[in-house]
This record gives C-alpha cells, structure tokens and sequence, in this order.
C-alpha cells in the first residue's frame, strides 16, 4: 500500500463489523502525516492490542478509502459480479446481498459496495424502495428503447470508425468474423463462441471510433444478461445474417465511405432487435 497525505482517515471495522473512520487524539493514529500506510496500519494494531491485553482483540482494519489497493480490490469485485450477472446464471429479478457477493468475489463488503454502485449505473442491479438489491429484469418497452439508442449510438461509431479505419484493425475485423462464422457455421451453432466474437468486432469498431464519450455510453447497451440468454434462441439463419452484415461493414470501411458503415450498422442493429423479438416469443411459446 503507498503512503497518504496529510489528514487522511483510516477506515476500520469493529467486532461488531461495522464500518468507521479513525478518530482521536494526536496518539491515536488517526492523523497521519508522511509515513508509509503499514506503517500506520501496524502501529495502530499494536496500539490497540495493549490497549485490549489480547492479540485476538486487534481489530479488522481496512485499506485507506483513496488506496491504490482498495481501487484494486473494488476493480475485481465489479468484474467478477459482472460476470457472474452477464453469465446467467442469475435470473432477473434475483436478490443479491453484499454478503453473497463478497463470497463470490473473494474481498471485504467495502469493494463490494462500490462495485456494486459502477453495476447499478449500468442498469445491471437495481434496488427496490426497500434498498433491496437485486438483478435487473428488463421490460419490453426498455428493451426497444435499448435497440433504439443502440442503433444511434453504433451507427454513429461505425461512421466515425470508417473515417479512422486502418489496414491493421480491417485485418483484425475480418479475422473476428471468420472466427464467428465458423462458430455459427456448425450443425450446431457455438452460442458461446458467436457471443465472445461478436462483442469483440463490436468493441474493435467503438475502438475505431476514437470517441470517449460512446465508449461510457455503449458498453452498458450493448451486453445484457437478457440478450445472453435469448441467444440460445436465435435461429442459424439470424446467426448467419449477423455474419453477412459484418461483412458488409467491413466493406464500407475498407471503402472510407461513412454514410454506408452508417446505414449497414443501422440496419443490422434493427435486424437484431427483431431476431431478439422472434427469440424471445419462441422461448415463451416453450
């Protein structure tokens, strides 16, 4: 852990597992000034094991709140809950606690908190009137509207992409594609591999697109734990549409020509959205 400045607080847990910041007087530790966080985190431990007259009393003390390692530990709880939601299987609706999810994630209910507000943003968690945490269950009318921005969001990528394209990530685009294809080629398509495949080419062309503010906007649109799971649904003939729309985008690219990368991703975005429609009505007619 790397030092801290002047006046920063300690965050420390009780036996009673509560959370709350250091105080006290100018031996308490509370105050640090040019010494190294463990060094800090040490004293304080020893302070208080005299205090109590037993090492089994020392308390559970965490990182500082601005610690490169609590950045760190809250970074790996919000991509292994992530995980855990896009991979299905929760379903939607589903109630989390924070004690659930720091078993899952392997760190303290401190990351976990945090993470867990970067997931609500995204609209994958959600909490009730009552705090209640659970996963995010989509209606209909979300879902179109979550086409809908996709197609303004993605065509408008793909525009600024084929302004940007170079020879290098045409190559990677094309490589991509072939991968997808021979996933959804088989007697029975990869569902696995088309998801992981498909992501990547549309994560390379957000890339291309060189624009900060769609990567914050896309991301969170583009992946939901719904759309996962319906994928499973989607016909070999939609499967291999996508493909054929890859390509054409490709096409555009290579061709520099914006207002056709624009129309083809449109297109194919609206494609997907009724492919999702015709997937969805299948699976509940089963």
């Amino acid at each position: 852990m790397s030092g801290t400045g002047s006046n920063a607080r300690l965050i420390h847990r009780n036996r009673n597992n509560d959370l709350y910041p250091l105080h006290g007087d100018s031996n308490s530790g509370a105050v640090i000034e040019n010494l190294p966080a463990h060094v800090v985190l040490y004293t304080i431990m020893i302070r208080q094991a005299k205090t109590d007259g037993s090492p089994q009393h020392l308390p559970n003390v965490f990182y500082c709140a601005n610690s490169p390692r609590m950045s760190r530990a809250s970074d790996i709880a919000y991509r292994k809950i992530r995980s855990f939601i896009l991979s299905g299987e929760v379903s939607p609706g589903m109630q989390l606690t924070e004690e659930k999810l720091s078993e899952i994630c392997g760190v303290s209910r401190t990351p976990v908190r945090d993470a867990v507000r970067r997931l609500e943003n995204e609209l994958l968690l959600v909490r009730s009137a009552s705090k209640r945490l659970s996963v995010a269950d989509w209606s209909d009318d979300e879902i179109d509207e979550m086409f809908t921005l996709r197609a303004m969001l993605e065509s408008h990528a793909a525009e600024r992409a084929a302004q940007r394209m170079d020879a290098e990530s045409l190559g990677q685009l094309r490589d991509i594609n072939e991968q997808l294809t021979r996933a959804v080629s088989r007697e029975t398509p990869d569902i696995a591999t088309f998801l992981d495949t498909n992501r990547q080419f549309h994560d390379l062309i957000l890339a291309r697109a060189q624009s900060a503010r769609l990567s914050k906007l896309l991301p969170a649109l583009i992946e939901q734990p719904v759309l996962r799971r319906t994928a499973n649904q989607f016909s070999q003939v939609d499967l291999m549409q996508s493909s054929s729309d890859h390509e054409e985008l490709i096409a555009a690219f290579a061709a520099k020509d914006e207002n056709w990368a624009c129309a083809i991703m449109t297109s194919h975005i609206r494609r997907a959205f009724h492919s999702f429609k015709s997937a969805t009505a299948a699976a509940i007619d089963d």
